[in-house]
């Protein structure tokens, strides 16, 4: 196939795209495939994004996070070997044109607000699997939720804004549906440590003398590799959960070890 042809191909299974995981992986395949004419097709992507209905341009969004979320195994044609990264090319220019991306898909209008949530869980996703830069997604995010006050802030009864058709509105039930279940349960999923036996062996927790969070983590960070996200995250998610350590803590533990002498008394 020549470049216009992979274009076209990649434009006929775009305007089929759903939610349904089949339909997804024909999308994200293509790309894989054809990598070496990423910047062509991410333009194509691009087009019909702004072309598309709402449901369709989130559609699209869940079908990028499919395709900088799971390592590509297909290799590209003109590749001498073949490569089980995940598709950086395309994570760049997710990257590089996110807040773009999340406009189209959430635009400035009253409609704009069905696709919110599920957005924002995307990226949440990203950001607690390290994906893309977390400042950037905050930001975004922060965007968002006040695009969604000042729209329940301008809320009108007369609003004229064309309503779904009950098909529409059906159909959305249905794709909604889909694309939730596969987010519940890509959430669980954690990037596999690469620490080794030794290194897990050797590490040495903090004493309750040290200053705890900043001395813990950077321990724990040297036992990682750049591309080791893995401890990462579930330090942050377990951190984040925690509490800091203060006379509640001092006087539990003074209850629980008298409580512990008294049962020795008796």
């Amino acid at each position: 196939m020549d470049a216009f042809e992979i274009r076209m191909a990649l434009v006929g299974h775009l305007r089929k795209l759903n939610a349904t995981l089949s339909s997804v992986n024909r999308v994200v395949d293509h790309l894989n495939v054809h990598a070496e004419c990423a910047g062509d097709l991410w333009k194509c992507i691009l087009q019909e994004c702004k072309k598309g209905s709402l449901n369709h341009k989130l559609n699209i969004l869940y079908m990028l996070d499919e395709l900088i979320t799971t390592p590509s195994s297909s290799p590209s044609p003109s590749s001498s070997s073949s490569s089980t990264s995940t598709s950086s090319p395309y994570r760049r220019f997710v990257a590089e044109q996110l807040p773009e991306i999340v406009n189209l898909v959430v635009p400035e209008e009253r409609n704009g607000i069905i696709n919110w949530q599920s957005t924002l869980q995307i990226l949440e996703s990203w950001k607690i699997k390290h994906l893309l830069d977390t400042a950037m997604i905050d930001e975004i995010q922060r965007d968002l939720e006040q695009r969604r006050l000042a729209l329940q802030a301008h809320q009108d009864v007369s609003d004229d804004t064309p309503r779904m058709s009950d098909k529409d509105i059906l159909r959305r039930f249905e794709e909604d549906r889909e694309r939730h279940k596969r987010l519940r349960e890509e959430i669980w999923v954690l990037p596999i440590s690469s620490m080794s036996k030794e290194g897990g062996m050797n590490f040495v927790a903090p004493s309750p003398g040290q200053s705890g969070r900043q001395d813990y983590r950077s321990n724990l960070l040297t036992l990682s590799s750049d591309n080791d996200k893995a401890l990462d995250v579930e330090f942050d998610n377990v951190w984040e959960s925690t509490s800091d350590y203060n006379e509640d803590d001092v006087e539990e533990m003074l209850d629980d070890l008298n409580n512990l002498h008294r049962a020795q008394e008796e």
